[in-house]
């Protein structure tokens, strides 16, 4: 009442009052807005920040407590600091948490009226893991259940959990660091003492890490190790241990673990242990064996090498015997090659004769044949050279041909072996005994055996084995009559002089005993053969004198050149001349071999022309458009980088396995391989081991896995994320092909048309009807989404391998996807999801693995882009800068003439079918299409006679759905395109439906084809005319320049257009029954579209006319100018620039010299033309007569250019 009065009866009263109590509200309002922030300010212990930055890590094996600095700021509306009038508790969070990802606790502090405003939140840790997100924030005692929170004008507490959040911070609990064995199993030395390495995940710091290893259980009988502790340096990751060998035995599984020194809590010796940190050793098991394994001869002499896996380190280390054995066929030697046994050979006085004990597998021989395998062993013990067995038979007095024995015995040179000191192959020398008196094919087996026991216990019954098949035919004839040539091995070829002996009188006689066509020095061609004879071999080859040739000075041709006699040749050295290099005598040794290569070695060198493989980016420190992605492993410093591949679809279709991955070339492949239990490996596609992995992953540390190269020529290497997911059997079945027959999936009478019905609708022009446009939203073909993270996934576990489970292939790859940021030069990260999962391997299942490639700029910071129309924060796609990149999607959509503006929604852009796997419209989606690539899909429909019969209703809803596949009216011209700038866009001409169905009614022949397909006495039922079936895109683009040397692509135009067709039911003759008005007949008809790019070539534009012209635009002032125009005026000549006045100086006209002079000089201007012509036809007529005569070949070596 008082307010009431004073501001009726004293207004100026009023006025005053009314703004003091605006500024009394005012202060209660700004007061009751003081609003309370929580700030997370560092990481370290309870006394100290460690680090301010925003990304923390620790491990599991900190043993000192760790916090989080955090302090409360509280201001007023003016952003003026107010004091704590309130007690609060803070709290922290981690903002999402799930498998894979590090679980940590967190304690909650309070900050009392008047006490210090900053506090230490203690880490709990639970699950290392990926990093996770925390933030923290404060609550007025009681928490924020009071009805003032959130902060309203009237509210007087400071702090609210939704107004109070701090900034974040990354927090990531990392495993503890492990010991592992890189190599499992290991072999112990053969001598008393070894070394073996380990890996530390981690690279030791602050303190030593002290490494031991032992038995994990000894049990008596098997290897017994000392090994010794060792100290891990300060920023060591490898340590060597020392072993003493105590006794030999059976296996046994060794452990090592880590602990750190002086109180460190770097290493623990319980968390240092692993499944990778046991390891199994055993005894070394050395390598023997024989090379070849297999060999075809055609000699009497057989060499093979006996082969160690090292060096011996004593003479005599390792020594045995070697032994031949003959078989009939080779199966038999295959078995014998299987379990290769050696003869034991002993010595007995009272007979000359070896007694052996074979240890061969019982065999059962045919009781009418001679036993199929002979041994012949040739001991220096027991076999001399007057112990050999006779090689000639005493035939029995008897007219009964006995059949001639074409085999012999293969004895070896040296049976006995031993390998000196250093040595660590030696040759096996095996010859036969008997010569060859026939046409024969034997099987020898060369087979070696270490002596029992040898000196090294790794090479105890060691044994190895060669098949040997020999083909055999009879030795060359020393007289061409006949007789066996048999010569002794060491003595030295003799061959005559071809100077002084006739070696070949009759070069074409090749055919022993027979007469040889057209050869007329045969001795065995009689008179009567050679008039059968069509000619005789000319020249040598017929035994006849080379002809002279006519660059010889004593040839006789007719017409020579007049320089013949100068250059002719008189003398050249050739065979037929008889002059040959002297016979080198053959080597019989290893050491005549070495001596010969290492006398001749500094003749050999590598041609300078030789062509080389030249790395075209090798110069490079960053990548540049299609370079190849460079790899390297950080254990692996002195080898060239690597290049990092994935499966991708060559030209042919098939898949290149190790197809490299190029910098800004994105792809999309798959990939069908059919499965097996073999492909289950470590080393297969199906290995997650074989792609990318993550940069942290250090469980267990070996063996390294590659990482990608910020640039091409750089070391400096980029971050990789890669996570795994796991897909149940439900999810793998979109990658395995079915068995489900069609039958199966799609019932043979039930109709099939579309899911959406467009048959009221009016879709010629889609972008003016929503409707249209609207039946898109739920088909357009989207990426399948990623199955849940695997469990085990935490960042630092390295992927499960793929194992045989029964008749499954466990944690086998499946899809592979890269997405790569990019800036510049370099590659800034790669982020990476493999999909796991479990396939049947029973059978051969076919697999269908995707790859696919992403490249994203890194758009880190304010987006600065020219082309940023949209005026978007956030990464946007193009398809290309500024034209279009083969493979990129098209930009379309519809313009709006109302607002000018073209509409690029995904429901308004071109698109084809994509069928699913029962190849029904109604089940299809939309595929966006890609620049530059063909493409053809088709969709089908499952009608009956019901709806074939209803013709014009299947008419609109057939053209209405393909017109709703491509709704866009206007195509980018640019691989990024402003839509409210209708210069970037290109209109879609689309074919005047009407007019082609004019056309196709007007066909006089139709009508004819569609009666002669129906029986009389039939109606005509089944049959639809003029359907629209198929939609087709031309688009036409072409080359408008270049940018940083790149072509640019743009579309230039662009046409719809249809195909129509008649569908009919198979219905006459004895199906006619499939027509009548009860049937259920259903018959599949195909719906197609399709695009197809046309490249226009470039307009060359029209050449100026560069003479002067009669021109009265008042624009052009200069002389320069005139030049150029097209009107060019015939009858105004400037400059002497007309052809018309070229001999203007003859002409009376010209008065500048006199007649005579001016006469003169255009005579002798003529003159010196005409001469030069004719030099140049001279020269080109001489050029020509010389390329027609026979010393054309000196001719020929002059210059391509000067003889044309």
């Amino acid at each position: 009442m008082i307010f009431k009065y004073l501001f009726s009866k004293t207004p100026k009263m009023g006025v005053e009052l009314s703004a003091f109590i605006t500024f009394l509200c005012f202060i209660s309002f700004t007061a009751g807005q003081s609003i309370g922030k929580i700030i997370i300010d560092g990481f370290g212990d309870a006394g100290s920040i460690l680090s301010n930055n925003s990304d923390y890590r620790l491990s599991l094996n900190e043993t000192a407590l760790r916090y989080l600095h955090v302090s409360i700021q509280i201001q007023d509306s003016n952003d003026q600091d107010v004091p704590l009038n309130q007690q609060i508790q803070v709290t922290c969070e981690q903002q999402t948490y799930r498998a894979g990802y590090s679980k940590i606790n967190y304690t909650v502090i309070n900050f009392n009226v008047g006490g210090p405003v900053t506090g230490q939140v203690q880490i709990i840790s639970v699950e290392a893991g990926r990093p996770v997100t925390v933030r923290c924030y404060g609550e007025t005692i009681p928490p924020s259940s009071s009805p003032e929170c959130p902060q309203s004008s009237t509210s007087t507490v400071q702090f609210c959990k939704s107004t109070s959040y701090s900034n974040t911070v990354s927090l990531a609990l990392q495993p503890a660091p492990i010991v592992s064995f890189c190599q499992d199993p290991i072999q112990i030395s053969n001598t008393v003492a070894g070394t073996f390495n380990v890996r530390l995940s981690e690279a030791v710091v602050d303190r030593p890490v002290a490494v031991t290893c032992s038995a994990t259980t000894f049990v008596p009988g098997s290897i017994n190790l000392d090994i010794a502790s060792v100290d891990a340096p300060i920023g060591a990751t490898e340590v060597q241990m020392s072993y003493r060998v105590i006794s030999r035995g059976n296996d046994i599984s060794i452990r090592c673990s880590g602990a750190s020194r002086n109180g460190g809590n770097q290493y623990g010796t319980d968390t240092s242990i692993s499944t990778t940190s046991t390891a199994r050793f055993t005894e070394k098991t050395g390598t023997f064996e024989i090379i070849p394994e297999f060999t075809r001869i055609y000699t009497t002499s057989l060499k093979v090498y006996l082969k160690l896996d090292r060096p011996v380190d004593t003479t005599g280390d390792v020594s045995g015997v070697c032994q031949t054995v003959m078989t009939e066929t080779l199966e038999e030697a295959k078995v014998i090659y299987s379990d290769p046994v050696c003869t034991v050979i002993t010595s007995t006085p009272s007979s000359s004769e070896p007694t052996t004990t074979t240890t061969q597998p019982t065999t059962t021989q045919p009781t009418t044949t001679q036993p199929t395998t002979t041994e012949f062993i040739n001991s220096t013990d027991s076999l001399n050279s007057t112990d050999l067995p006779t090689t000639t038979t005493e035939l029995p007095t008897t007219t009964t041909a006995i059949p001639i024995d074409l085999t012999s015995p293969w004895i070896i040179d040296e049976d006995a072996f031993q390998f000196e000191r250093g040595e660590y192959y030696k040759s096996i020398v095996s010859r036969r005994l008997k010569p060859v008196i026939g046409d024969i094919v034997e099987y020898v087996v060369v087979k070696c055996c270490t002596s029992s026991p040898p000196t090294i216990s790794s090479y105890t019954s060691q044994t190895a084995a060669v098949i040997a098949e020999v083909s055999l035919t009879l030795d060359v004839c020393s007289d061409c009559i006949g007789g066996i040539t048999s010569g002794v091995r060491t003595e030295e070829r003799s061959i005559s002089n071809p100077a002084f002996v006739e070696v070949s009188p009759c070069s074409c006689d090749i055919i022993y005993r027979s007469c040889d066509v057209n050869c007329c020095c045969d001795t065995e061609c009689t008179e009567d053969l050679k008039e059968t004879f069509s000619s005789c071999i000319s020249g040598p080859p017929g035994g006849l004198p080379p002809p002279v040739p006519d660059r010889m000075c004593t040839s006789q041709k007719s017409l020579k050149e007049d320089w013949s006699p100068l250059l002719c040749v008189v003398f050249e050295e050739n065979s037929f001349l008889g002059l040959y290099h002297t016979n080198q005598p053959k080597i019989t040794t290893d050491n005549d071999f070495k001596d010969k290569v290492n006398s001749k070695k500094n003749l050999f060198e590598l041609g300078k022309s030789e062509r080389r493989f030249t790395d075209p980016n090798a110069a490079l420190k960053g990548y540049v458009h299609g370079a190849d992605i460079r790899t390297k492993r950080a254990d692996i410093t002195l080898s060239d980088k690597g290049t990092l591949a994935l499966p991708q679809t060559s030209a042919s279709g098939q898949c290149v396995r190790t197809a490299p991955v190029q910098y800004l070339k994105e792809f999309q492949n798959d990939c069908v391989t059919t499965i097996s239990p073999e492909f289950c490996t470590i080393t297969s596609i199906l290995s997650a081991r074989v792609y990318s992995e993550p940069s942290s992953i250090f469980r267990p540390p070996c063996p390294e896995g590659f990482e990608i190269c910020e640039g091409y020529g750089t070391d400096v290497l980029s971050p990789s994320y890669v996570n795994y997911y796991c897909a149940s059997d439900s999810y793998i079945q979109n990658y395995l092909k079915g068995s489900t027959s069609f039958e199966n999936i799609i019932q043979p009478n039930q109709n099939w048309t579309f899911n959406s019905k467009l048959g009221n609708e009016d879709c010629g022009n889609p972008c003016e009807n929503p409707n249209c446009v609207s039946y898109n939203t739920e088909h357009q073909v989207t990426a399948l989404p990623l199955p849940p993270r695997c469990a085990w996934d935490n960042g630092y576990t390295r992927a499960q391998t793929p194992q045989v489970v029964g008749d499954t292939c466990q944690n086998s790859v499946i899809d592979v996807r890269y997405r790569f940021t990019w800036k510049g030069q370099k590659i800034v990260q790669l982020d990476a999801d493999i999909i796991l999962g479990t396939i049947p391997v029973v059978t051969s299942t076919d697999l269908t693995q995707s790859f696919k490639v992403d490249f994203t700029q890194d758009a880190s910071g304010i987006n600065n882009s020219t082309d940023n129309y949209n005026r978007l924060e956030v990464k946007y796609d193009r398809s290309g800068h500024p034209g279009y990149e083969v493979g990129k999607e098209i930009f379309s959509g519809c313009y709006n003439s109302t607002s000018d503006v073209v509409d690029i929604d995904v429901t308004k852009q071109m698109a084809v079918w994509k069928p699913g796997v029962d190849g029904l419209c109604y089940n299809a989606g939309r595929q966006s299409i890609t620049f530059g690539e063909d493409t053809s899909s088709s969709c089908t429909l499952r009608l009956g006679l019901t709806q074939i019969n209803n013709c014009e209703n299947l008419r609109t809803l057939v053209y209405n759905h393909l017109n709703t596949l491509m709704p866009s009216n206007v195509l980018g011209r640019q691989g990024y395109n402003d839509p409210n700038n209708q210069t970037f866009w290109v209109q879609v001409l689309r074919q005047n439906i009407t007019e082609l169905l004019n056309k196709s009614s007007s066909d006089i022949n139709k009508t004819n084809i569609t009666n002669s397909t129906v029986y009389p006495g039939e109606s005509l039922q089944g049959i639809c005319t003029d359907l629209t079936t198929g939609i087709h895109l031309d688009i036409l683009y072409g080359e408008t320049g270049q940018g940083n040397g790149y072509p640019i692509q743009e579309i230039v135009g662009a046409r719809i257009s249809y195909t129509i067709d008649d569908w009919q039911l198979s219905c006459s003759g004895s199906n006619s029954v499939r027509c009548q008005n009860n049937s259920n007949f259903v018959e599949t008809f195909l719906l197609t579209s399709s695009i197809q790019y046309i490249k226009v070539p470039a307009n060359t534009p029209v050449k100026q006319i560069k003479f002067w012209t009669v021109y009265s635009d008042p624009s052009c002032q200069t002389d320069a100018c005139q030049r150029y125009y097209e009107n060019f005026d015939r009858s105004t000549c400037h400059y002497d620039t007309c052809w018309h006045e070229l001999f203007y100086p003859l002409s009376s006209s010209y008065t500048a010299d006199s007649a005579m002079y001016a006469l003169g000089f255009t005579l002798v201007t003529v003159i010196f033309v005409i001469a030069y012509y004719m030099i140049g036809q001279e020269h080109k007529i001489v050029y020509g007569i010389h390329k027609d005569n026979s010393i054309g070949n000196i001719i020929n070596t002059f210059p391509t250019e000067c003889c044309t």
